[in-house]
């Protein structure tokens, strides 16, 4: 078969949520009473794609009720298959079964056909899965959102955006989730025309997701200021898939920007 064929066929593939059955039966509680108890993270999550691939940063802090710094050594960031990254910002209970859910279904997936399932047929289960959460689960849904982003069978990469309320989009240039939204995003339209063209190199897109994670941190309580907590980076390549950019090259990069920025005089 032809492989833009099948990349073809393995969009329209969306394996029916399996947990759904389960919360349907009863065997799942979703209580909306006593939020401040429970775990968020406001966070700051950005994608954008550079020369080689993809690159995937956020900062790393957890926050419980009412802004309570509970870490700031978490990792938003997951692998979900070699070749494909997720990021969620929201209620960090929901999150880990969202990463776990995504991870059993690209295993089971690449078991099965021997293929990994494309970006947009993962972004398009995820989306379907929150949308039936939410419509015959539970009226307020999973508390979180998300960023996927890999490369599929036609070497192509993509980045998609899926809300909590099941609704779905593929990003062009850049995407941003989280409480520091706004922050994060007055820097990369800065960088724009760049971002359109994907030359940058990995080091300019490490030295760009660490400013955009720094001017989210100065704006937004949920996001760590990276001199407190360095963000993480990741890249994703064709040629060797998932990857944690070494914490050394971000620290040189968390190093320049403050040096950069620090007051003259």
């Amino acid at each position: 078969m032809k492989p833009e064929i099948l990349s073809k066929a393995l969009n329209m593939v969306i394996p029916k949520p399996r947990f759904l059955e389960g919360a349907r039966a009863g065997g799942i509680v979703h209580s909306q009473r006593d939020n401040t108890k429970r775990m968020r993270t406001g966070t700051t999550i950005i994608a954008f794609y550079f020369s080689d691939g993809l690159i995937f940063a956020a900062d790393r802090k957890t926050s419980g009720g009412y802004m309570t710094i509970l870490s700031l050594e978490s990792v938003k960031i997951h692998e979900i298959s070699p070749l494909a990254a997720i990021g969620g910002a929201g209620l960090v209970s929901d999150i880990q079964h969202v990463v776990d859910m995504m991870t059993e279904l690209n295993s089971g997936f690449i078991s099965k056909f021997e293929y990994p399932l494309s970006v947009k047929g993962q972004a398009r289960y995820l989306a379907n899965c929150l949308r039936e959460f939410r419509y015959y689960v539970d009226p307020f849904g999973l508390e979180c959102q998300f960023l996927i982003g890999g490369f599929s069978l036609d070497d192509e990469p993509a980045i998609f955006e899926v809300y909590e309320d099941g609704s779905l989009s593929q990003s062009k240039n850049f995407a941003v989730i989280g409480s520091g939204t706004d922050g994060a995003l007055g820097i990369l339209r800065e960088e724009k025309k760049r971002l359109t063209e994907r030359k940058l190199s990995l080091e300019e897109g490490v030295d760009l997701a660490v400013k955009s994670i720094s001017r989210a941190g100065e704006r937004d309580n949920g996001t760590a200021d990276i001199r407190v907590a360095e963000p993480t980076i990741v890249k994703i390549t064709i040629g060797v898939g998932y990857e944690v950019v070494d914490p050394a090259i971000v620290s040189r990069a968390v190093k320049n920007l403050l040096e950069r920025e620090a007051p003259r005089g």
